[in-house]
């Protein structure tokens, strides 16, 4: 093993990247750090590693390694990745170009306990320690894969921003490379229409012979940059490349390489090389290894093994059911039918496709329970080759660690189990972050048994039953998970005992599926497959839970595939901690579900679905009239259903555009659409897209701008049938009955109509056009409120939000997949006109301000341009695209100040005390002036103060009501307030976006007064919610001067008698009713701080 002379690392180093291993020594759950006196890493925390001599293994690397730098004898457990790292600085000064590493990383332990860290003179200070936090990304993701920190990084980590060095390497320079350090390339195994690509081999080691393509890393080059580069001279078009292994080549030569899966979607033929479809015994070893271990031959042949299984009917019947899953009542009632569709799949070709099954729904009497009349065989659905992976889309990983986060609140620790059934890739339970967890999942489907292997303590590939876990583990599990599960039991009361014995008394089972009442609101037809035999009810789910020994305590709504239950269950008899409110959800649940006990709803359902299914073939059939060619985007489960529901098959649409590579080539079952690459889609430039995974349309629609600006439009069956297109460079929806108004498409659309889901008539226009509102500060208090009410009056709502406001989006949360979002800055004028020139609204609602009186005191300018300026942009903006767009200035009772007369009415004289109310007044003068002079339709709103839950917590309001709740629950002692004695006019912020969209309605424009006419005191709002929550406030309350403002105003009291006879202002919602919601929530937050920080007497009452 040679060391290298310095000024030959210095050209490597400053030439290619150096190959390293990194080692996570684990000694009694703490990792041990060093901290590195020199640069690359100096100054940082980070793990024992290095170089790689040449003539060493990456095992024989670790342990030199930690015995040089740290005297440590160590054992390698597995090896866990292979990393990218690239660091701003090298080594040696004169490097410009910093360092880069690629590094593989070892999880090791002590090999004997009686040792002593020695450090050498890399590093000046080591510890052992479990907290992982303020370390580089770099660590943060290797100590994730070793499952002692689990979290969400890439594998690349990039620290500079400097250009690939392609400049070519010096024969003599790369000749004593070779002869002195380890050379990293990537291979790549190429994989096309079951076949691996070959290459002769031109150089040494191992000239002329069959090898996989491979190609050396250039220095600041990414692994997958030059797999890409490489893919590119083979003239490969690749349409997924996925990282493999890392293997060593030690002989005169000493390559690393690390592999990747590069997935073809087309290959020419210009370079010596060669197909095959089997690992020959011909081809050298490290070859074969290479091959073997990317596993692209047996998935290939799994794939193979269960077509061959659908053509010679190697498959069990389907069983007809008589009694319900459920409560095993024979008393069933048929509700209605999909007919017989074909069990789903993306058959090689069109001839085996496996077996038909019907798609027929009862209705159990006596549970409620709605299920399918058959069941398909579950060997067909899971056991084999499974299509759907958990970890694939950031949406899906952000909403598995949601639930682990819930998982956490029920005091995990170290040493507990969590077992998740139907544990997929492994993906959720990588999430966990609480250290030591014996993590355990039970996944049937065999092409997920390698992935889902990784990072987790216990794997069982198998279907879930309580033998194989005590076979397995012997132990119970704290937490028990079973996410998406319970669609598709043939007998759930089984699964549901099994999960019940497998649970801790203490333990809890959550369970998250979707309702039946979301498939019912979304005319989710697609969501009927043979993969889904149960479609729940609450009730229902409490008949099962409760029949196999287990309480459902709580329940959470979430928007996962549209909406679905969080279920929280513990054993009957056991006193498993409740959360506040969880009751109250409960109950919640059950009374928004009463109608679901009957039939209706669902005959109903199927009314809809037929007439959508009507309305969209039809329009099909009327453009295929018109020579217009017709794609499906997005092949999937339930595409499948609705293609064969809507019978659109071949003869009507010519492909379907994918992005999964795993479908290329293959064909949607029953109906013979052949599944091509998203490229090879745009490529083809259809007419329409029909959106079959509507769900995703929004990120579809966004990837797809070019094809929309060349006239391509999309097809969208669900929730409601609609056509999108751009025009304009306007997002533009035509839904049924704006095709009827239009005078191009009217003859073609005669028969077709629509249905809306929302409780009113969509709000229109005096074509029969929707309107189309612009709501600035949409994530706002007042924002959000105004969305829901615009939304249940059938508006299309668009929101503009500050960039630096884009991850503040909690009030809106359960809005986002109805609204669309544009980002801007109110001291922008430029994207000002942008946004409003693209959403062309007929109604823009101003509730964008910097609304804080006491910051504008240290913000003057800003104060006054963005709540004053900032409406003459706006106004100047409107007066320029469409003087017709009406507009609504909200205005504060800040304005009169040290008012000299009471009551306030909407002519009395202003007199501002803070810079926020001097902005106010900029606004009102402006609205006025633009209303006045130019004659734009302008009124405004004069708020006086109005609260919610939703309040930020800078507001004296939600601190004191925040304060009474951790108070009451333990998590504060003290609140420290200004002056008490101040008097204000206190109301509901969602009655006054009410008056706010009443103002708008009205045929001229005009200013109004928003208040309740009653005044309370501060120290009447401390009494009131500290007397709420059983608490006595001089107990808790301490008078602090730097509350105090400055200015000085007076008692405010509006009058709102213009404002009742011109719309009928009535506010009902007063100041007790205020602060007992504002408390309400609170306490809900409060407990949840509670169940991450510590034990809570949960039963608390107020």
């Amino acid at each position: 093993m040679l060391r290298i002379p310095p000024d030959l690392f210095k050209q490597i180093d400053n030439t290619m990247p150096l190959f390293c291993v990194d080692v996570i020594i684990e000694h009694q759950g703490q990792v041990l750090f060093v901290h590195r006196k020199e640069h690359p890493a100096k100054d940082h925390w980070w793990l024992i590693g290095g170089r790689v001599l040449k003539g060493e293994t990456l095992q024989q690397a670790a342990k030199r390694k930690a015995d040089e730098e740290a005297g440590l004898s160590i054992e390698i457990v597995k090896q866990l990745g292979t990393y990218e790292m690239t660091f701003q600085h090298s080594s040696f000064e004169d490097v410009e170009t910093g360092r880069h590493t690629i590094n593989v990383v070892f999880l090791a332990k002590l090999s004997n306990e009686n040792q002593t860290v020695e450090l050498d003179n890399t590093s000046k200070d080591f510890k052992w320690t479990d907290e992982f936090t303020n370390l580089h990304p770099y660590l943060q993701r290797a100590l994730s894969d070793s499952n002692l920190h689990p979290s969400h990084f890439g594998t690349t980590f990039h620290e500079t921003d400097y250009d690939i060095d392609d400049k070519k390497l010096s024969d003599e320079l790369y000749t004593k490379i070779e002869h002195n350090i380890p050379v990293h390339s990537v291979n790549l195994i190429v994989h096309y229409d079951q076949k691996i690509l070959l290459v002769k081999r031109t150089n040494e080691p191992e000239m002329g012979k069959w090898w996989v393509p491979g190609v050396r890393l250039l220095k600041q080059e990414t692994m997958e940059q030059a797999v890409q580069r490489k893919a590119n001279e083979l003239g490969i078009t690749v349409s997924s490349i996925s990282q493999g292994k890392t293997h060593e080549y030690i002989e005169d030569f000493h390559h690393i390489s690390t592999a990747f899966i590069v997935e073809a979607q087309h290959a020419t033929n210009s370079f010596d090389h060669r197909w095959v479809s089997e690992i020959g015994e011909s081809l050298h070893p490290y070859v074969q290894k290479v091959i073997n271990d990317s596993e692209v031959f047996t998935r290939d042949s799994q794939s193979l093994k269960r077509e061959n299984e659908l053509e010679t009917s190697m498959i069990p019947e389907t069983t007809r059911r008589e009694t319900c899953r459920v409560c095993y009542s024979p008393n069933l009632t048929e509700l209605f039918s999909l007919g017989e569709q074909f069990v789903n799949d993306f058959p090689k070709d069109t001839k085996g496709e496996g077996i038909k099954a019907p798609l027929d729904m009862i209705f159990c009497e006596n549970c409620t329970l709605v299920q399918l009349r058959h069941t398909a065989p579950q060997e067909l659905l899971y056991k084999g080759f499974y299509w759907y992976k958990s970890g694939v889309t950031d949406t899906m990983k952000a909403a598995l660690r949601d639930i682990t986060k819930s998982a956490e609140r029920f005091n995990l620790k170290s040493n507990d189990i969590v077992l998740d059934i139907g544990s997929n890739d492994g993906t959720m339970l990588r999430t966990y972050q609480v250290p030591g967890l014996i993590t355990v999942g039970v996944e049937p489907a065999k092409n997920l048994a390698e992935e889902g292997r990784q990072g987790i303590t216990h794997f069982i590939n198998d279907f879930w039953n309580i033998q194989s876990y005590n076979k397995t583990i012997g132990k119970k599990a704290k937490i028990v998970t079973a996410i998406g599960m319970f669609y598709d039991m043939e007998d759930p009361n089984q699964f549901v005992k099994d999960a019940a014995d497998a649970l801790t008394d203490d333990g809890v089972f959550i369970a998250q599926l979707m309702c039946s009442k979301n498939m019912l609101d979304k005319n989710d037809v697609g969501n009927i497959c043979h993969e889904h035999l149960e479609y729940y009810s609450f009730k229902s789910l409490e008949v099962l839970f409760n029949k196999n020994g287990l309480d459902i305590f709580d329940v959470e709504i979430n928007e996962v595939n549209g909406q679905s239950y969080r279920l929280f269950a513990r054993k009957i008899g056991t006193t498993a901690p409740i959360p506040l409110g969880s009751e109250e959800r409960v109950r919640k649940v059950k009374e928004e579900e009463k109608a679901l006990l009957t039939k209706q709803p669902y005959l109903d359902f199927f009314e809809r679905i037929e007439k959508q299914k009507s309305d969209c073939v039809t329009f099909i059939n009327k453009e295929l009239a018109r020579g217009k060619k017709i794609w499906v985007f997005g092949a999937s489960t339930k595409g499948n259903v609705i293609l064969q529901y809507y019978n659109l098959d071949k003869n009507k649409i010519q492909a379907a555009s994918e992005r999964s590579p795993w479908k290329f080539g293959r064909y949607t079952v029953g109906t013979h659409i052949p599944i091509v690459a998203e490229q090879e889609a745009r490529e083809a430039n259809p007419d329409y897209f029909l959106v079959l995974p509507y769900a995703f349309f929004d990120e579809m629609y966004d990837r797809e701008t070019e094809w929309l600006q060349n006239g391509g439009k999309f097809i969208v069956p669900l929730p409601e049938f609609r056509v999108v297109g751009l025009e304009n460079n306007q997002r533009k929806e035509w839904k049924a009955y704006e095709l009827l108004a239009s005078d191009t498409l009217l003859d073609e659309t005669k028969s077709i109509t629509t249905e809306s889901n929302v409780t009113s008539e969509p709000a229109k226009i005096s074509n029969g056009g929707q309107k189309k509102a612009l709501i600035l500060g949409i994530t706002g208090q007042d924002g959000s409120y105004l969305a829901e009410i615009l939304l249940e009056k059938g508006y299309d709502v668009h929101g503009f939000i500050r960039r630096s406001a884009t991850g503040n989006k909690d009030n809106i949360q359960h809005l986002l997949d109805k609204i669309t979002l544009h980002k801007g800055d109110l001291a922008d004028p430029t994207s000002i006109y942008r946004v409003i020139n693209e959403v062309r609204p007929h109604e823009i609602y101003n509730e964008a301000d910097q609304d804080h009186v006491s910051w504008s005191w240290g913000s003057v300018g800003y104060s006054m341009d963005i709540t004053g300026a900032a409406v003459g942009r706006i106004l100047e903006t409107i007066k320029q695209i469409d003087p017709t767009i009406k507009y609504f200035q909200p205005v504060s009772s800040n304005i009169f100040g040290q008012s000299a007369e009471n009551p306030q009415t909407e002519e009395s004289p202003f007199r501002p005390q803070s810079p926020y109310a001097c902005g106010k007044v900029l606004a009102y003068v402006l609205a006025r002036y633009y209303r006045d002079v130019f004659g734009l339709f302008v009124s405004t709103g004069i708020y006086y103060n109005h609260e919610s839950p939703r309040r930020t917590d800078e507001y004296v309001t939600r601190k004191i009501t925040k304060a009474a709740a951790r108070i009451k629950l333990g998590l504060q002692k003290k609140l420290s307030l200004g002056n008490l004695d101040a008097k204000i006019d206190w109301g509901y912020a969602k009655e006054y976006m009410e008056a706010a969209w009443n103002i708008m309605q009205l045929d001229n424009p005009d200013d109004f007064i928003l208040c309740t006419g009653e005044v309370h005191s501060l120290r009447e709002f401390v009494n009131e919610a500290f007397s709420y929550v059983g608490l006595n406030p001089d107990d808790y309350i301490e008078f602090d001067p730097r509350f105090a403002r400055p200015g000085n105003t007076s008692v405010l009291i509006g009058d709102t008698s213009k404002a009742q006879e011109a719309f009928g202002f009535n506010p009902r919602i007063r100041f007790k009713q205020i602060i007992k919601l504002m408390i309400d929530h609170d306490l809900k937050e409060a407990e949840k701080e509670l169940r991450l920080t510590g034990e809570s007497d949960v039963n608390r009452t107020h």
